[in-house]
């Protein structure tokens, strides 16, 4: 079992709703303005897109086999 886990955290809306998120989110001291990913279109859509990755550890009680995510 890998020692890290990557969790993600996606922000959708116009460049302005996510550019807003993005500063909230500072604020918040959740992150850095320079760890989200740079904003990106939305295929098929006028909203923009950011990712921030982060990871986890894994504790030695987490259960690798459930899969429905509940």
């Amino acid at each position: 079992m890998p020692e890290r886990e990557k969790v993600q955290f996606l922000i959708i809306s116009s460049r302005e709703g996510v550019q807003e998120q993005i500063r909230n989110f500072y604020v918040m001291g959740f992150a850095q303005v320079d760890e989200w990913s740079p904003i990106v279109p939305v295929p098929n859509s006028d909203r923009v897109m950011t990712i921030l990755t982060r990871y986890r550890q894994r504790l030695a009680s987490d259960k690798s086999t459930r899969k429905s995510g509940r």
